[in-house]
């Protein structure tokens, strides 16, 4: 039998119809589509289809019908077939006087007849063709009944009339019995139709092992509280026919809780902040955190797989203890100092923090630290001349990094070891903040470090300081018991920069971003990465993130990734949980491009695609 032959093609259909191979391979059938040889055809619960074979004969099924379909229908078709005799050739052997036997090919008989394989066409459903009834029209006698006896009838008050036999037909004998009437054909024996896949999903929910708190203040945003999985029966059907698992929240404690992947992927429901707070506060009903989730598979041409599961989880009721003040990295203080950095209050640590504030208060915005100087010209969010702002350690580093903004003019910056004695110099803060603004500090273990303002010339005769510094990834604290404010890491103001600075430095750099080094949708792990270029023509960095998107499909893509303007900068929002929303909520890495500017883009869709056609982002699963 020749292979993959067209035998037929689908003219009409309704629900789902599947063509089965003989090695089990199933295809979901549409209008216009092929029937090869050797494929069963299928229709499922409802379903029905119209087949026309190469011959043009019309085959119906329905559901509980199914037909092979054989090489025999593909080649039914042809028009030229030379085992029937032409007319020409009949009229010919009748001239010469033959019989037409010869003419015509033996039937298949015994063990010689016929070279004939036989139909490969097997037809279960019967084929049934509408046919106008019988209708004949015969003379009608005297008495206005149809007469097709041709017998002569009197006819009372006149002549007899003859019904007109045609000539040369004779008469009927009524005497004689009729032809005995052929019973109609049988049926087909009714076949049993072929099972129907009856494809299932399950959800389960489940407590996460080692979860629980000893004290309510323990809880916080970004814990397990609960595993996600499924089982998924696709009873026979191809695989390929399923998309992949969604899963949402649906109820319970839905503002506690939030859907996430852990770091070997697999999908879990963890507490939100406000989650957390409550915990802490002993706001959530009955100590117990609800949760139920539907999870979905779309299978092709096919009803959705729709499933629910349902968790419960202990939560510990509140001490009663308020939480401990949360520990900062950098206890921050503001100063005023003399002019010489040698003998001057610059000169050790301790004198800056007998000498105390000096009328001067630390100031804060966006997460920038200046000097707020009680002085008619003092601007307060700057450290000018004659200012310093000191930062103590909590416990001795050897690294940091700050980023600085504003007027440097002849600042330094002093680092100091864990007695307070001046480690080396004062450092030209100009000589050491790289071109992106960053002071990043390593290799010295130091345990305090003072900003200090200055000017271009001597004393204050030049242009004078008016610069502030952020420490990044660095929690601070301003002031001291009911007082202090504490000032976390991280924060909105803080998205676009992060401890992880990446520099392209050669045309083959590659960055991989995968799955187990995310952050926590409410801190997620930043990356700057410098020199990147938007440029087709430009062989620099390329951003990979296939492993990391290997969940998300074209129509769920922007739930996975998202292009944000921030400034002249541009930053890319990961979720490895497709949990991204609108506003960008969700996501558990943030990479920002430093000078990289979506101006001329309309969208972030635009952006990336930008990205991945010129080479610099991968996002191949």
């Amino acid at each position: 039998m020749a292979v993959n032959a067209v035998v037929a093609t689908v003219q009409a259909l309704i629900g789902t119809v599947i063509a089965r191979d003989a090695e089990g391979n199933s295809r979901v059938l549409g209008v216009g589509d092929p029937v090869y040889a050797g494929e069963e055809v299928i229709p499922l619960r409802g379903a029905s289809v119209e087949l026309e074979g190469m011959d043009g004969v019309a085959v119906s099924l329905g559901e509980g019908q199914q037909v092979l379909m054989g090489e025999a229908l593909a080649e039914s078709g042809r028009a030229d077939n030379p085992e029937i005799p032409t007319a020409e050739e009949v009229i010919a052997a009748l001239d010469r006087g033959e019989s037409l036997d010869a003419l015509i090919a033996p039937p298949a008989a015994g063990l010689e007849g016929g070279e004939s394989e036989g139909g490969g066409f097997v037809r279960v459903a019967r084929i049934s063709e509408p046919v106008e009834p019988i209708n004949y029209t015969f003379p009608v006698n005297a008495f206005g009944r149809p007469d097709a006896l041709g017998e002569t009838v009197a006819v009372p008050g006149g002549d007899a009339v003859e019904t007109g036999i045609p000539s040369g037909t004779p008469p009927t004998d009524p005497s004689v019995d009729p032809p005995p009437v052929e019973p109609p054909p049988v049926d087909p024996p009714p076949v049993d139709p072929p099972p129907v896949a009856n494809p299932t999903l399950a959800v389960s929910v489940s407590v996460t092992a080692g979860y629980g708190y000893e004290d309510a203040n323990d809880a916080a945003a970004g814990d397990v509280v609960f595993d996600v999985s499924h089982v998924l029966d696709l009873d026979g059907l191809d695989p390929s026919l399923a998309g992949a698992i969604a899963y949402s929240i649906v109820g319970g404690d839905a503002a506690y809780l939030a859907l996430s992947q852990d770091g070997s992927g697999n999908w879990v429901v963890v507490l939100t902040e406000a989650g957390a707070a409550a915990i802490r506060a002993g706001l959530v009903d009955g100590n117990q955190l609800n949760v139920t989730i539907e999870g979905t598979v779309v299978l092709s041409g096919m009803d959705d797989l729709v499933d629910t599961g349902s968790g419960v989880a202990p939560v510990p009721e509140p001490s009663g203890e308020e939480p401990p003040d949360p520990v900062p990295d950098l206890l921050a203080s503001a100063h005023t100092v003399g002019g010489s950095d040698v003998q001057g209050t610059m000169a050790n640590a301790n004198n800056l923090k007998e000498t105390g504030s000096q009328s001067a208060a630390v100031s804060h915005q966006d997460g920038f630290f200046a000097i707020d100087h009680q002085g008619a010209s003092d601007d307060p969010h700057a450290i000018e001349f004659g200012e310093a702002l000191l930062f103590t350690l909590v416990s001795p580093a050897d690294t940091a990094v700050f980023q600085v903004q504003g007027a440097i003019n002849g600042a330094s910056y002093h680092l100091y070891d864990a007695d307070g004695v001046r480690i080396g110099d004062a450092r030209d803060l100009a000589s050491d903040v790289n071109e992106n603004g960053f002071l990043e500090l390593g290799g010295e273990t130091f345990s305090f470090i003072a900003f200090q303002g200055g000017s271009t010339g001597p004393g204050a005769s030049g242009d004078e300081s008016a610069f502030a510094v952020k420490p990044v990834d660095l929690s601070v604290q301003v002031g001291q018991g009911e007082d202090a404010e504490f000032y976390p890491a991280g924060g909105e103001e803080a998205l676009a920069f992060g401890a992880n600075f990446l520099t392209v430095d050669s045309d083959q750099d590659i960055f991989v971003v995968s799955q187990g080094g995310e952050g926590s949708m409410e801190d997620p792990a930043r990356f700057v990465i410098q020199g990147f270029s938007l440029e087709s023509n430009d062989p620099g960095a390329q951003i990979t993130l296939g492993e990391l998107l290997s969940s998300a499909s074209q129509e769920t893509i922007d739930q996975y990734l998202m292009a944000e303007a921030q400034g002249e900068d541009t930053v890319l929002h990961i979720s490895s949980g497709g949990m991204l929303g609108s506003d960008t909520g969700g996501a558990d890495y943030a990479i920002t491009l430093e000078g990289i500017s979506m101006n001329g883009f309309d969208s972030s869709y635009d952006f990336i695609q930008t990205l991945i056609e010129n080479g610099h982002l991968s996002i191949d699963q």
